[in-house]
Formats: C-alpha cells, structure tokens, sequence
C-alpha cells in the first residue's frame, strides 16, 4: 500500500514539474527602434463571410482574433487573401486567422 502510495506522488510530482516546464512567458519582440502605437489609428475591418460563387469557396472573419480583409478570385483555383494590419509597425510575428470552407473537395490554392 505505501509502495502505490509513494509511486502516486512520484508520478505527480513528476507530471507537476512537466507542467511547470511547459508554463513560459510570451517572448519578447525586441524592435530596433521602438515604435509606441497606442497613439497610432486603428485599421478597423468588417466582419463578415466572403463568398465566391462560381468557385463555391468561402472565408470569413466572423470570429474572435480573425484578421481577413478581402478575398478574391485570381483563377478557377486560387484566391488572392488581403490581410491588412491594424496598426503599423507589426512585430515580426504576424500571425492571423480565418476560416475557409468549400461546396465541395478540390484541390485549391491561397496566394497571401
């Protein structure tokens, strides 16, 4: 019983320490010459869900962190995706999200 016991808080103390590990602060983007955007204007976009009817493909914005701001055809198989910061200068880690979705499965291209 005591062998189970002390095998139990191993394993949490363990499991514990992993979790610990895996806890780290954002990283810090360091700018070569600072820029403060707080006093910068506000690109804003308009959420909503894109649609291009002859290719049946959507995407949209329409969701908490989504960044798209226009979508459009450039041939039977690729879109053209417009991402506009909200504010400049962006930090080199630009990442956005949208959602796409299709009438059908095909093989389909993005071009950013």
């Amino acid at each position: 019983m005591k062998m189970i016991f002390r095998q139990k808080i191993y394993f949490a103390a363990i499991l514990s320490l992993f979790f610990l590990a895996a806890c780290n602060s954002a990283k810090q983007v360091n700018f070569i010459s600072p820029v403060d955007t707080k006093t910068k204007p506000i690109a804003l976009q308009k959420k909503q869900t894109y649609f291009i009817k002859d290719i049946g493909v959507y995407a949209s914005n329409e969701f908490d962190g989504a960044r798209l701001n226009d979508f459009t055809k450039e041939n039977d198989s690729t879109v053209l995706v417009t991402i506009i910061p909200e504010n400049e200068p962006i930090n080199n880690s630009g990442y956005y999200a949208f959602k796409t979705w299709s009438n059908s499965t095909k093989p389909f291209y993005f071009k950013f």
